[in-house]
């Protein structure tokens, strides 16, 4: 009785907080059905004939030491795309007891890259890192979710601050593992030269670099080699590769092996040292409060993109932080036409969201539970391969969740996995892939 009264009760509060916005009425015949997965983890499937709306809701207990949120990249590389059912079978059968999953950053779609758009970190590894994001009108970064490695769940717009200290000076490093036209970039073991190269008519000059230390944002080099122009160095678990290009070119010029070369790679603002970071695009709750019509103005949305009912895929985090909300809403279906941002903020708050964010939707809109697909994708071809994912896990006991770290993986080595074309490695950047 106690539990139907809840369910009841989350009914009518999502339909009464679409009702006082105006987006909606509350009609007869919503429903809600839920059903625990495992301790701390319940599914929810909310029905409105106000939209109508379908929404799938995962609602995770972060209070739980056993249950665990990373992001995992498509095929375990900085390239590719795979379907997040696949990804979920695939991390299951290598032992991770995997929950749920929610589809994520936006990537390139057009260019068939599978390149996620923002900073990426992952199991503590800043994996892709830009000092700006390429992709939108507006200068600043494009909002993201991150975990601590005390396990807190933040909202941010991240982006690289980065420097290179080296014999010539301190200058600002602009990127790791990502596409530029100027400046400095540091390539690592995530390297890929398809995701990785300056314009076609820009000379870069590049060295090698031997880790020798470091502790905590700060690394330590040996430059290993002479400077090269054009051709780049595949970088090692040992190595990296300092990437000049524009004005920056002569800092790399001047080096010579054995100079020592500093490199300090951290997102601001700083919420500490970082486990898991993923992109989104836009931030629509902020303390309680809908922002999404601010998201044209703040964060270089579109009208067509904002205002205009699609598929979405969004993530919200209680007050407390304490919970965390992982939700698709179905669209350009006779039984789900999608919502606005402006619906779905109001639909994050009245699920109990205090900050919430938008991921990647349209075709890409997709929660997994276990390894099945639980919401109904928009594509005729039916689940999109996509370019990463939240994935919820949980170890067996109550005991803090069991660890895997990732490590990029050759190519062909995830047979589920959508590899780029690699004949044109000057293709435009990653563009929203509603």
């Amino acid at each position: 009785m106690k539990r139907s009264v809840i369910i009841l009760g989350a009914l009518l509060l999502f339909t009464t907080v679409l009702s006082r916005s105006g987006a909606a009425q509350a009609a007869l015949g919503d429903s809600v059905t839920s059903r625990p997965l495992v301790p701390g983890v319940t599914f929810r499937r909310i029905e409105s004939a106000s939209g109508p709306w379908v929404l799938s809701v995962l609602e995770v207990d972060l209070r739980r030491p056993e249950l665990d949120i990373r992001g995992v990249r498509a095929c375990d590389m900085i390239l590719g795309r795979e379907r997040p059912s696949a990804i979920a079978r695939r991390l299951r059968q290598e032992g991770l007891n995997v929950v749920g999953a929610l589809n994520a950053d936006f990537f390139d779609l057009r260019g068939g890259t599978g390149a996620a758009v923002s900073s990426v970190v992952i199991d503590g590894e800043l994996v892709k890192a830009v000092a700006d994001s390429p992709a939108d009108r507006s200068d600043d970064a494009r909002t993201q979710f991150g975990t601590t490695t005390d396990r807190r769940p933040v909202i941010e717009r991240f982006s690289l601050t980065g420097l290179v200290r080296a014999p010539s000076g301190d200058w600002p490093l602009v990127a790791v593992n990502a596409r530029v036209q100027a400046g400095l970039a540091l390539l690592t073991r995530w390297f890929d030269s398809t995701a990785v190269v300056a314009a076609a008519d820009s000379s870069v000059v590049s060295v090698s670099m031997l880790k020798t230390g470091g502790r905590g944002d700060t690394a330590h080099y040996r430059v290993d080699t002479i400077p090269v122009r054009r051709g780049l160095d595949v970088p090692t678990e040992q190595t990296v590769v300092l990437v000049a290009s524009g004005d920056a070119i002569p800092v790399v010029e001047r080096l010579r092996p054995g100079d020592r070369v500093d490199v300090i790679t951290k997102l601001s603002p700083d919420r500490g040292p970082l486990r898991t970071v993923i992109g989104g695009w836009p931030r629509i709750v902020r303390g309680g409060q809908n922002v999404a019509l601010e998201a044209d103005t703040v964060e270089g949305t579109r009208p067509g993109f904002s205002q205009a009912r699609h598929p979405r895929s969004a993530l919200g985090i209680s007050r407390d932080s304490a919970t965390l909300y992982l939700v698709t809403v179905d669209g350009r279906q006779e039984r789900s036409v999608g919502m606005t941002l402006d619906e779905l903020a109001n639909a994050m708050i009245a699920l109990g969201a205090y900050e919430a964010m938008n991921f990647d939707g349209g075709g890409s809109t997709t929660l997994v539970v276990r390894d099945s697909v639980v919401n109904n994708p928009s594509d005729k071809s039916g689940e999109r391969p996509v370019g990463n994912v939240i994935v919820v896990t949980r170890n067996g006991g109550k005991q803090p969740a069991e660890g895997r770290r990732a490590v990029p993986r050759r190519e062909k080595a995830v047979s589920s996995c959508v590899l780029p074309v690699r004949a044109d490695t000057t293709s435009a950047g990653p563009r929203q892939t509603q």
